[in-house]
This record gives structure tokens, sequence and C-alpha cells, in this order.
């Protein structure tokens, strides 16, 4: 097999509050790397992400949980709360993708459903309805996905 390049990414949780000295060091240990460390305000969570070099995706886990292990002070195998290995591929399609979904707000839910606006407002007092995901001063905006699955399951027709 090929060595290839992983993208890791870790969540843990440290036994002890990690201190600047302590995410300073992981840093230039990761430089590397690419990598990059995060720590709640506590310093009792963190993440990280970097690379590694590995055969399979099995082997990039191990590599990068054995070297989250040596790098960040006090964490063991046991600190790991979250393990995400991607392809250089996948990791670039990521890093493409919008990081806020599609949102939709009355105008594009009457289009979606054929209906006016006054009728996709109506829809939104419904139970089964999908709710606001923000509030804006122009109104709630919802979730495309959601409201075309909606529209696609009505038992009675949009129009009217």
């Amino acid at each position: 097999m090929t060595t290839a390049t992983w993208y890791a990414d870790i969540d843990f949780v440290s036994p002890r509050p990690l201190t600047e000295d302590d995410i300073d060091d992981a840093l230039t240990k990761l430089l590397d790397r690419g990598g990059v460390v995060s720590v709640s305000r506590d310093g009792s969570k963190g993440g990280a992400s970097f690379t590694v070099d590995a055969e399979t995706a099995t082997e990039a886990s191990a590599v990068a949980a054995s070297t989250i292990t040596r790098t960040v002070p006090g964490l063991g195998q046991d600190s790991i709360v979250r393990l995400d290995i991607r392809t250089e591929e996948v990791a670039q399609a990521d890093a493409e993708a919008p990081s806020i979904p599609d949102l939709v707000g009355y105008a594009e839910i009457a289009t979606l459903a054929g209906v006016s606006r006054q009728r996709a407002r109506e829809f939104a007092e419904k139970a089964d309805f999908p709710v606001a995901v923000v509030e804006t001063s122009s109104g709630p905006l919802r979730l495309r996905t959601a409201v075309e699955r909606w529209i696609a399951h009505r038992k009675t027709p949009t129009r009217g």
C-alpha cells in the first residue's frame, strides 16, 4: 500500500486544566503537521486538528491518537472523546462546503410550495412545520432541506 496524508480531528477531555504553556508546547509539536489546538476557557476540554501519514484509515486513527496523547500533557487514550479521520479529498471538500446551511424565508417557501407568501406564512402555524433556526428582522429562516421534506410529505395539496 501507499502512504497517504490523512486529516485528523480530535476532541478530548483533560484530567487537569491545561495552561497556555501546555497549548503553546502542543502547537509547537504539531507545527510540522499543520496542527491547530483549541481549549475551553476552563482548560478542561479541547480539540486538535492535524495531518498524519499512514497507509490506512485504521493506521491513521492509531497514529493520530498516539500523537495527541504524546503532545498534550496528561492525556491518555481514555481522554479522547471524538476522533475523525478524513482523506485529503474529503478534507478539501469539507473546507469548500459552506459552513451555514441553506436557509429559506417565506418568499422561498412560497416558491418551493407553489403558493402565495400569505399561504406560506400559514404553514408555520402547523405543528409539524419545521421550526425556525434563525430569527431575523425580516422574519424567521428555516432549513431548506427540512422545508422541502415537509412539502414533499404533505397529505393535502399546497396549492391554494
